[in-house]
């Protein structure tokens, strides 16, 4: 990220596992991840020259950024604190 933006902030991580129903259910059972593709989702705030967004990233195992996109938040009548 650092590439990307003059600052970033970390908001949230999610891990994605993907496979086989097969592969899933073999490695609940034994922590094996054979055939199992693990990725991430990170939300974060990156900072640019004139601007600071909240975006979506996905990241692969070894933190190469796969794709990310804008996140738009739409407004609100719910106060969150």
């Amino acid at each position: 990220m650092d590439d990307l933006f003059i600052k970033s902030r970390i908001e949230k991580i999610q891990i994605q596992y993907t496979g086989s129903k097969e592969d899933l259910q073999n490695w609940v059972q034994t922590d094996f991840l054979n055939q199992i593709v693990v990725k991430y989702e990170v939300e974060f705030y990156g900072q640019s020259p004139n601007t600071k967004k909240l975006w979506e990233g996905l990241f692969d195992k070894d933190g190469h950024i796969l794709m990310k996109r804008e996140i738009l938040l739409s407004p609100s009548n719910n106060l969150f604190y």
